[in-house]
């Protein structure tokens, strides 16, 4: 079993810079350029708060990588029909979904748009931002995940 964790640990491929940052017509402000992560932010309905919102990207940005691998832990230790279901169906034993868009809902609450790698299905992982802790608030359908849920189960 491959150790996916840390997959976009790279920081190098982050833009990170605040002044490089950059807006399409569309509202998509790229976080890790197409050719490395492929990672961006959609600002679509709130495009006239890209300033504002520049602090709230950078951070984002730089904290990718962790989010990632607590989506990943969660689906270890929370989603066992998903396992196996890729297991029977695929036989792999990793989480290979990825995120490709991120959605800032409030300055602190922010939401992960992950694709399937191996089925087309997207759903989103959300987050709210407590004392600089990201935390997990909802999986796909999936939603009051309560704060501990690391400890629990």
């Amino acid at each position: 079993e491959k150790n996916m964790y840390n997959r976009y640990d790279n920081i190098n491929k982050f833009i990170t810079d605040i002044d490089k940052l950059k807006m399409d017509k569309y509202g998509t402000v790229y976080i890790s350029e197409e050719d490395d992560y492929d990672i961006s932010v959609c600002l679509d309905g709130q495009m006239e708060r890209f300033e504002e919102l520049k602090p709230v990207i950078i951070k984002v940005a730089e904290h990718v990588c962790e989010l990632d691998n607590i989506v990943q832990r969660y689906y270890k230790k929370c989603c066992k029909n998903s396992q196996k279901y890729y297991k029977e169906r695929y036989n792999i034993d990793d989480f290979e979904d990825y995120p490709e868009t991120i959605y800032i809902d409030k300055p602190n609450m922010i939401a992960l748009e992950y694709w399937g790698a191996r089925e087309n299905t997207q759903y989103l992982v959300k987050f709210e931002e407590i004392d600089n802790k990201f935390i997990l608030k909802s999986f796909g359908m999936v939603d009051d995940i309560p704060a501990d849920w690391d400890e629990i189960i």
